[in-house]
């Protein structure tokens, strides 16, 4: 094989792997209503756990029940803001009120190959640095 050389003498890098082709899939646009009934049947389901005696001991186990339940109040008020923003920034592309969805174009995260390393079954990861999960700040 011959080894392309660059005017310094150093040898060139090898060329970049090939693009992967783009691929697409579509799906129907959510409703606004599915998503509104959905949250508040979450809502539901959640305030009758917290309250009922069968949940009464395992959130016991786990520390403060009066704590814990305030703690699940405020995550479901934040949740809710949450959503209210995606829906408000989003706009008409993350729900409709139509009564027939029109379908969404999605692109497909590509397939890369893996190294060898990973193909091998006996083979031992590479070793990586531990690393902090990276921090999100959300502002309403």
């Amino acid at each position: 094989d011959d080894i392309a050389v660059a005017p310094s003498g150093v040898p060139a890098p090898p060329p970049p792997p090939p693009t992967p082709e783009l691929q697409f899939t579509t799906a129907p646009q959510c409703k606004c209503k599915d998503i509104e009934i959905c949250s508040k049947d979450i809502l539901k389901r959640v305030n009758k756990c917290k309250a009922a005696p069968q949940c009464e001991k395992y959130i016991t186990k786990i520390g403060n029940a009066d704590k814990i339940r305030a703690c699940l109040d405020k995550e479901h008020t934040d949740m809710k803001l949450l959503e209210d923003c995606v829906i408000a920034k989003v706009g008409p592309l993350g729900c409709t009120n139509d009564e027939i969805p029109a379908n969404l174009t999605i692109p497909l995260i590509p397939v890369v190959e893996a190294p060898e390393v990973f193909e091998a079954e006996d083979a031992e990861l590479p070793e990586v640095p531990m690393a902090a999960p990276p921090m999100v700040n959300i502002n309403f």
